[in-house]
């Protein structure tokens, strides 16, 4: 019962903070014309934002992202294992975040300029939390333990005996 609860805690949280990482700067790129700055872009899950360095205050609103979607739905996935209790859903979830992290920190660590953000770091933390209740939903199972289980089958006796039918 006690592995369940902390799957469900660790589920819980992950899930809360991989959505929460997606309202926050993923990507932040400093764009250069001639050898000056001249657009400062933000990029979070759902808003791609610009703003003019010389100008401060002038935000220039982008266009919309759907970036957000990936982890919205690895959220969706860690909720419902965390709530039943079950490894599949908890490790698809976590699998489904460490291929977006892939695929984001690809962008982040280029050499255009690009850094990451506190949400892209949000994110990272939620699949480390996630990663761990993927370790807890393997503690203590029978397979973990290098044990195999054998089905419950009937046995043929080979040696001539009695035949049960």
């Amino acid at each position: 019962m006690a592995k369940k609860k902390l799957i469900l805690v660790l589920g819980v949280v992950a899930a809360a903070v991989a959505v929460a990482a997606t309202f926050l700067p993923q990507l932040v790129t400093h764009v250069s014309l001639s050898g000056r700055t001249s657009l400062d872009l933000t990029a979070t899950g759902w808003w791609l934002e610009a703003v003019d360095p010389e100008a401060p205050g002038t935000k220039r609103p982008g266009q919309g992202s759907l970036n957000g979607l990936a982890p919205v739905v690895a959220a969706l996935l860690l909720l419902l294992g965390g709530l039943r209790g079950a490894r599949g859903p908890v490790v698809a979830g976590t699998a489904f975040l460490g291929g977006y992290l892939l695929t984001l920190g690809l962008q982040a660590f280029n050499s255009n300029g690009t850094t990451p953000g506190l949400g892209f770091w949000l994110a990272v933390g939620a699949f480390l939390i996630g990663f761990a209740a993927c370790l807890a939903s393997y503690a203590g199972s029978e397979q973990a333990q290098g044990q195999t289980v054998e089905p419950e089958v009937p046995m043929i006796d080979t040696k001539g005996g009695d035949m049960p039918f």
